[in-house]
């Protein structure tokens, strides 16, 4: 592991990231930045991660990788989802929160996790866990 004060004594971790997610893209973005460099996404790799977690415990690290991404495109704002603001955005943010079709989707999923596989169920709840972290504290972080 790498000491998040002391990043190979160069750059620390940005404190700013009070949560999961996203910190490790900005210290890329900054060591970039200091040296030069070129970030490149390369769409279509596969990072595989070997953890236990329970489809809750999934879901609780997407809410908190989405209001991660909400730190991050307050201060790179050039990444934005173009989506975010949209009418087609906003809607479904106003289904999934104010009629708690977020809750009970999410609900579903942990619920039949134990029983059957249903990844497309579940690829929805971890999105809509996501956005929720993201406006959670949204708008008072983004502009």
């Amino acid at each position: 592991n790498i000491n998040p004060q002391n990043c190979c004594g160069i750059i620390p971790f940005s404190e700013k990231y009070d949560r999961y997610g996203w910190e490790d893209l900005d210290l890329g973005c900054r060591l970039a930045k200091e040296f030069s460099l070129t970030l490149h996404v390369l769409r279509g790799v596969v990072g595989h991660h070997h953890h236990k977690y329970s489809g809750e415990q999934i879901l609780r690290r997407e809410f908190l990788v989405g209001r991660g991404y909400a730190t991050f495109i307050e201060f790179y704002p050039e990444v934005k989802n173009g989506r975010i603001g949209s009418l087609s955005h906003n809607l479904k943010y106003w289904l999934v929160s104010f009629f708690g079709l977020g809750v009970m989707l999410k609900r579903l999923a942990c619920a039949l996790e134990k029983r059957w596989s249903v990844p497309r169920l579940f690829r929805l709840a971890t999105t809509v866990s996501f956005w929720q972290g993201f406006y959670s504290i949204y708008p008072q972080k983004i502009k």
